[in-house]
């Protein structure tokens, strides 16, 4: 699971093959096909990029998928 800056949500769902993004108020806004059935972890790319990149365990791949936003920034302290 990866969190947006946009407050939008990203779940590899494992056995279904694919990606859920979720709103900001919990709704399905997009289901994202992913390679094989067995996606297995997100994260979001590198300076503010606005994709994320998928393990895929079936076919044993990383995809990168591009969306509306980048990834929620880290707390530095």
């Amino acid at each position: 699971m990866a969190v947006g800056a946009d407050g939008s949500v990203y779940v590899a769902v494992w056995g279904r093959g694919e990606v859920t993004a979720l709103d900001s108020r919990g709704h399905v806004a997009k289901r994202i096909k992913t390679a094989g059935n067995l996606p297995s972890n997100i994260a979001f790319g590198p300076n503010d990029e606005k994709a994320i990149y998928v393990t895929e365990r079936e076919r044993g791949v990383v995809e990168r998928f591009d969306i509306p936003t980048s990834g929620c920034p880290m707390y530095l302290g």
